[in-house]
């Protein structure tokens, strides 16, 4: 599973390979109701998104250079990169065995407050529950079997710029989760628990490509990006 999210995460570097420069920026202008309803919650005067919703205001944009990634561009290359996607069953719990497959990532989507969310659906393959007991005995293949049909996974990712500037730090956080078959409420509590015990002690750092002498400087998200100022 960490590996998985660190690869999913990582498209933000592959898509950055296609990011916009500031002049695109003139065709965001939709997205300057949202960002001023962002703004008005922030706690921070000298948010960087102050600026950004004045220059897009004016359009006037002010010298550097914007990096702009968007949920499409996510979406894309993770379709054409990462799936199908397989990794051990043991990285979500230690009492599993077999392998899990990516089969999709869908409903990727910026948030407020710095955050993007996506869903990923996988498929467990060989899957056994290693609990012994009677206690156990009556969930195991049921488990099992929910596990097979088929997993969906919803994260919320918080993001942020490490102090360097050289990366974006991504924390991912199991939000739900929902089992195909057999989706009872102990089967996906136990599921969510342990998925978020695996993300807990995971920060994933993003490489961020380099602008000639400009240096990533500010992100924040909008509608339908996370930008990334470079000064």
């Amino acid at each position: 599973m960490k590996t998985l999210l660190a690869a999913t995460l990582g498209l933000l570097m592959l898509s950055a390979c296609g990011g916009h420069t500031k002049a695109d920026v003139s065709r965001l202008e939709r997205d300057v109701k949202w960002a001023k309803a962002e703004l008005s919650s922030a706690r921070d005067s000298a948010d960087p998104l102050k600026d950004y919703v004045a220059q897009l205001e004016s359009g006037k944009l002010g010298s550097g250079y914007y990096l702009m990634i968007s949920a499409e561009d996510i979406l894309k290359y993770g379709k054409e990169a990462y799936l199908p996607y397989e990794f051990e069953a043991k990285s979500i719990h230690k009492k599993l065995t077999g392998t899990f497959t990516t089969k999709k990532i869908t409903d990727v989507a910026t948030e407020h407050g710095n955050r993007l969310k996506l869903t990923l659906l996988l498929q467990g393959r060989d899957i056994k529950v290693n609990y012994k007991g009677d206690l156990y005995k009556p969930h195991v293949k049921k488990i099992k079997a929910g596990l097979e049909k088929g997993l969906v996974v919803d994260l919320s990712v918080a993001l942020s710029l490490k102090k360097d500037g050289k990366a974006v730090v991504a924390k991912a956080k199991c939000t739900g989760a929902k089992l195909l078959a057999n989706n009872e409420d102990l089967y996906r509590d136990n599921v969510s628990s342990a998925i978020n015990k695996v993300l807990s002690k995971e920060k994933y750092s993003i490489a961020l490509p380099p602008k000639g002498d400009l240096k990533p400087a500010a992100l924040f998200t909008t509608r339908s990006h996370v930008v990334i100022v470079y000064k």
